[in-house]
């Protein structure tokens, strides 16, 4: 694909912030019940103690409770995906790598599906704050497994790293069902985790929201701390070493970052592929290789792409819905196809 025309990061991230404001604004508007912008925003202000005219109790219910927190929780997907898929790439050299395709998303999902399945009735509520930490704990672990089986002297060829993400993706894939069938075989008392691992933003209230920021926000911190480390790494390890950066703790840190981005995400929306490849792939063509304002680009820039893919995941069909998973594979999975063809010869640099 030919470099579009390059903008500076400072407007890419103006423009993309704005546009996902907009979009907030619509998502939380649209739905069965239609509600005004400016309704939105008095029940916001309400809320945070600004005396407005008081809207409507349920419409504020439906509002504060159910809307907001889904689009909220969208963004904060979006974000983290977008961020994890910047380091991923920028990590291993490889313009076609994600969490997802390397089965970290898949590994987090396991984690939580086995702390939910081996979780007492009495102690599920208490157990629903730590997912985002195990989702962190499984994704750090798969992606241990997947770098092992692709590196070689301590070089990682960037085919056989996305054949052992999709392989692995495939067992835990496997291993998650066969858990939850021993689990709960009736499909009874984990019914919602089985239509959380299709994908797709269902909180309630801003509970599981509060439970992964803690994870995102250090997350977001790790990531923007390895801009100048990727920037040497895209040079060649070689190169980096003799600037001064240390590459296994560059690995580890980055890894790290990964897996809190990517458990976070995973606890909130379940397994939802693709944003961390389409999204950092576009932006990088807008605003350059260099790390650290790609990586403050992607944040809005994903967040607005995962908040109107579920935006039209809950409007294309009315009243059905449509997976979120379903919309971002449909938009990335043809991309990812794309990638693959053009960078047949799987150059290990990108920028």
């Amino acid at each position: 694909m030919s470099a579009l025309r390059r903008t500076s990061p400072r407007a890419t991230t103006t423009i993309a912030t704005a546009f996902l404001c907009v979009l907030i604004a619509l998502a939380a508007a649209s739905g069965a019940v239609s509600v005004a912008p400016l309704t939105i925003l008095e029940i916001v202000l309400a809320r945070f103690g600004v005396a407005v005219a008081m809207a409507d109790p349920t419409l504020a219910a439906i509002v504060w409770e159910i809307r907001l927190p889904r689009v909220v929780a969208a963004g904060l997907v979006g974000a983290a995906l977008a961020l994890a898929g910047v380091l991923t790439q920028g990590l291993f050299r490889n313009p076609l790598a994600e969490p997802y395709i390397l089965g970290m998303s898949g590994g987090a999902g396991f984690a939580v599906t086995a702390f939910l399945a081996f979780a007492t009735p009495l102690h599920l509520n208490q157990a629903m704050s730590y997912l985002s930490w195990v989702g962190a704990f499984g994704g750090l672990i798969t992606i241990a497994i997947v770098y092992a089986l692709a590196s070689r002297r301590g070089r990682v060829d960037p085919l056989t790293i996305l054949l052992a993400g999709l392989a692995m993706s495939a067992i835990l894939g496997a291993l998650t069902t066969a858990l939850l069938f021993m689990g709960d075989p009736h499909l009874t008392r984990l019914a919602r985790v089985w239509s959380w691992m299709g994908g797709g933003v269902q909180v309630l209230g801003w509970g599981p929201i509060a439970a992964a920021v803690p994870p995102l926000g250090l997350g977001i911190v790790v990531a923007l701390r390895q801009a100048a480390g990727l920037d040497a790494l895209a040079l060649g390890e070689e190169s980096a070493a003799q600037l001064g950066i240390a590459i296994q703790r560059q690995r580890v840190e980055a890894i790290v970052g990964i897996a809190l981005l990517a458990g976070a995400a995973v606890t909130l929306a379940g397994l939802i592929g693709f944003v961390g490849l389409v999204v950092p792939h576009i932006m990088r063509l807008i605003v350059g290789p260099r790390h650290l304002p790609l990586l403050i680009a992607n944040a809005p820039a994903g967040a607005a792409f995962v908040v109107l893919a579920d935006l039209a995941a809950r409007t294309l069909l009315p009243p059905a819905e449509i997976p979120l998973s379903v919309i971002t594979a449909l938009v990335g999975g043809p991309w990812f196809l794309y990638l693959l063809r053009a960078r047949r010869g799987f150059v290990g640099a990108i920028g």
